[in-house]
């Protein structure tokens, strides 16, 4: 590269020499001819320095930033083994091996009634082990995050999941077959399955579709509410239309949920769920009704545009929708924040540039 050596100031490093092409031809201004050229390519130089530096100077500067604010050595040492990616992938994995654990568990433990059942000790005390760990990791994010610890809610699922492990745990000592007793336990391993959520903390495209699920919850209540009400109405109607017809059918032994799908509007909201919501079964009372009464075919052709080809379909695509806004508002969240934390960095880089300033004049050499 053309190095500018003929710039005021310039040193040529250890065991390099002026190249033969800045030597000759010198005008009278102290360059080559390429004065332009040479003031571009010093720039260039001095642009290439700052970045590769700025990384370790950063990086310097971030540990500066924790001493200023009281951090021990450990406290720090600590709170990059918590944000490591190492780390997050390491308690992503135990997680998995945890609930493979946790199957293998609940399998054991349903051949036989009463507190613990079947389980072998193994399960159990590998179970513990995996609660040591979590709890491990809860008094590490503890000690450095100290008063934000309880700022987080992932933090307070950590602690819900660490409580109730331990809760559970001494209720497995426990040789008991209290039903009240039982359904604590119960309840307690259910509480369990939220391990799995700490997935999320380790992966990023599983932390996406959990923002879009929570996203689109309300979404989803609402819709719920009322494909519901619209399910109620087209049910009295058919209570009122369907009934008169469905009693005169025969329906077999095989067929008595039939004989009572309209019967009343709490059967006939079942049915329609069952049938209009869900697609399951659709023709097995429908279709002989149709055939035996053509004209019941229009009550089922408006039920069935309206549940399941209309609200069904017009509630997914906004839930659809709802997804779509919770990750772009995620994606922008996340975009302030980098943003936040470039500044920040930024104004570090300045103040160690001005600590190098030595004679505050506002600019700093190569040297």
């Amino acid at each position: 590269p053309n190095y500018p050596s003929t710039t005021p100031g310039f040193a040529w490093p250890a065991g390099m020499s002026q190249p033969d092409s800045e030597k000759a031809d010198l005008d009278g201004n102290g360059t080559n001819g390429h004065g332009e050229q040479v003031q571009a390519d010093e720039d260039a130089l001095k642009t290439n320095v700052l970045s590769r530096s700025s990384k370790l100077v950063l990086s310097a500067e971030h540990q500066l930033e924790l001493d200023k604010q009281g951090w021990s050595q450990t406290r720090i040492v600590a709170n990059h083994v918590v944000e490591s990616t190492r780390f997050q992938i390491f308690m992503g994995f135990v997680v998995v091996c945890n609930s493979v654990i946790m199957m293998m568990e609940a399998d054991a433990g349903a051949t036989c009634p009463g507190v613990g059942g079947c389980v072998p000790q193994w399960l159990t005390y590998t179970n513990v082990g995996f609660l040591i760990l979590y709890t491990c990791e809860a008094l590490l994010r503890m000690f450095t995050e100290r008063g934000n610890y309880i700022r987080s809610k992932w933090n307070l699922v950590d602690i819900f999941i660490v409580i109730s492990g331990y809760v559970d745990f001494i209720l497995l000592l426990v040789k008991t077959d209290s039903s009240a007793l039982l359904s604590i336990v119960r309840l307690l391993r259910v509480g369990r399955l939220l391990r799995m959520v700490k997935l999320l903390r380790a992966s990023p495209e599983l932390h996406k579709l959990a923002v879009g699920f929570i996203g689109t919850m309300k979404t989803i209540f609402w819709g719920f509410v009322m494909v519901t009400i619209v399910v109620a109405i087209v049910a009295l109607m058919s209570v009122e239309l369907i009934h008169p017809f469905n009693v005169q059918m025969k329906w077999g032994e095989d067929n008595e949920w039939c004989a009572q799908a309209f019967h009343n509007v709490t059967t006939a909201m079942l049915f329609l769920f069952q049938t209009h919501v869900a697609a399951d079964a659709w023709g097995d009372c429908i279709v002989p009704l149709i055939l035996k009464f053509p004209s019941t075919a229009v009550v089922f052709a408006v039920s069935l545009m309206t549940i399941q080809v209309g609200f069904v379909n017009l509630i997914l695509s906004v839930i659809v929708d709802s997804a779509q806004k919770a990750r772009n508002d995620d994606a922008i969240a996340r975009i302030e924040e980098t943003r936040r934390q470039e500044e920040a960095e930024l104004e570090s880089f300045k103040r160690i540039m001005h600590r190098i300033d030595q004679d505050d004049s506002g600019t700093v050499s190569l040297e």
